[in-house]
């Protein structure tokens, strides 16, 4: 048997932003000092073992050194996805805070797929945007940007609506959302789909929202967040729209 190692690299923190913490960067330091030592002690065990002539080595020490490296290994890929975790939340706040790049898409830190979908993770889908003090969504003169939070969401939650303006988003999903697994519902029922976790939509040729996990107030409707001409996280349907008859809903699995 070959009991050679192969072991990879741990990567360097040179590519993250100047920007981030020095905090961050003195923990990510530490983890990562620690990891090459681990590996350099690793090794320098290993080479020990295939040193000795193979009479001599035994069974449970090979064992051993087994464990030792797929420990290793998994501290590795841990520390990478926290490096890449930094990364992406770092770019994330950028393009969030960043309105001349608002029509760049954004990929968020949080996502969520068909099959694994929950009130709680659709919510934090939603919350990360912060939709009411993101530059973003702020409206620029006569310009708002309900269109670009609800493809932002859309897309987070891998179900999305494609960036057009509203109108056309009403077109888009009666012709191809509703082949993509897009289906229309009525008020009451596009609450009940919000809380389960499926990505719900409030539309119309003007404006849209999302429809977000909460409790329907008992005069204003469903549970929606928005970017407009007033940007909101959590307020109700018809605050927001006024005529619900007027307002199609859209949800996905």
């Amino acid at each position: 048997m070959n009991r050679q190692d192969r072991t990879g690299k741990i990567p360097s923190l040179k590519s993250l932003p100047q920007e981030i913490s020095g905090e961050i960067k003195e923990e990510l330091a530490r983890d990562r000092s620690f990891l090459e030592k681990e590996l350099e002690s690793f090794l320098a065990a290993a080479k020990l073992f295939n040193d000795r002539p193979p009479a001599e080595q035994t069974d449970a020490e090979y064992e051993a050194l087994q464990k030792r490296r797929a420990r290793y290994i998994a501290a590795a890929r841990e520390f990478n996805e926290k490096v890449s975790t930094i990364q992406r939340r770092f770019e994330f706040d950028q393009l969030l805070n960043d309105p001349a790049r608002r029509f760049t898409p954004i990929n968020a830190p949080d996502t969520n797929i068909q099959g694994d979908r929950e009130a709680w993770k659709y919510a934090g889908v939603i919350n990360q945007f912060r939709v009411d003090v993101s530059r973003r969504y702020e409206q620029e003169g006569e310009k708002t940007w309900c269109n670009i939070f609800v493809w932002d969401i859309t897309r987070a939650m891998n179900v999305e609506i494609p960036l057009q303006t509203t109108a056309e988003m009403v077109r888009w999903l009666k012709d191809t959302g509703a082949k993509q697994g897009w289906r229309r519902v009525s008020i009451d029922a596009a609450q009940r789909e919000a809380n389960k976790g499926n990505p719900t939509v409030a539309i119309m040729a003007g404006h849209a929202a999302v429809v977000r996990p909460g409790s329907p107030g008992r005069e204003d409707g469903s549970a929606v967040a928005q970017a407009g001409a007033i940007v909101v996280n959590a307020s109700h349907l018809k605050k927001r729209f006024g005529d619900s008859s007027l307002v199609e809903f859209w949800s996905h699995e």
